[in-house]
């Protein structure tokens, strides 16, 4: 570089070409300019995402829920009976 500066801005623009033709090759620059961003993506992801209110959702807002927030539960009034086991063991492990 010292010696020869027309010599070192040749190596400059020989270096940049590599770069710029390595990039062509290998798939990088076709990225850059063809795929999309994230960005990009996103507000089509978005826009595909935007769906009427539909019946279904009417149905279920509208039904009663099983249990209100903030209530306890009432004590059931059955008592559930354990069927014939057959000579198998309880769930649970206990005799």
């Amino acid at each position: 570089m010292h010696s020869n500066p027309i010599l070192a801005i040749l190596s400059l623009f020989v270096a940049f070409d590599l770069i710029r033709r390595s990039s062509m090759t290998t798939g990088i620059d076709a990225l850059q300019r063809f795929a999309p961003s994230e960005q990009k993506k996103s507000s089509q992801f978005t826009a595909f995402n935007q769906f009427p209110y539909t019946l279904e959702q009417e149905v279920v807002a509208k039904m009663a829920p099983i249990m209100k927030s903030g209530s306890s539960l009432n004590q059931a009034s059955y008592n559930p009976l354990l069927d014939n086991l057959y000579d198998a063991s309880p769930v649970n492990g206990s005799d």
